[in-house]
């Protein structure tokens, strides 16, 4: 039979599997992805956060990047706040549409 250390350990790889699925999903979401030219994309693509968010806020001259001076770190839950910050103003420049 299935002795509770295996299934224990399944539990766990199916946890993390599950988080890392997350993780993938929320990279493909608007709160995630901003425009930026190529130059600045290539020379940040592999930076930690700190130096990306410096990076965006010094170069870009977009006002929805504004918004990331806010967040210290980025992980899954700064990028539903954000997500839900872009929905937000989205909604108050085009109120057309919003989902009825």
């Amino acid at each position: 039979g299935v002795d509770r250390y295996q299934t224990e350990e399944q539990n766990v790889s199916s946890e993390i599997v599950e988080a890392s699925r997350r993780r993938d999903e929320l990279l493909q979401t608007m709160g995630n992805l901003t425009l930026i030219t190529g130059a600045l994309n290539s020379s940040n693509q592999n930076a930690g956060w700190t130096e990306k968010r410096e990076a965006l806020l010094k170069h870009s001259l977009l006002p929805i990047n504004l918004g990331l001076k806010k967040f210290v770190s980025w992980d899954e839950e700064s990028i539903l706040q954000r997500g839900t910050d872009l929905y937000r103003r989205a909604i108050t420049l085009w109120p057309d549409i919003r989902p009825s």
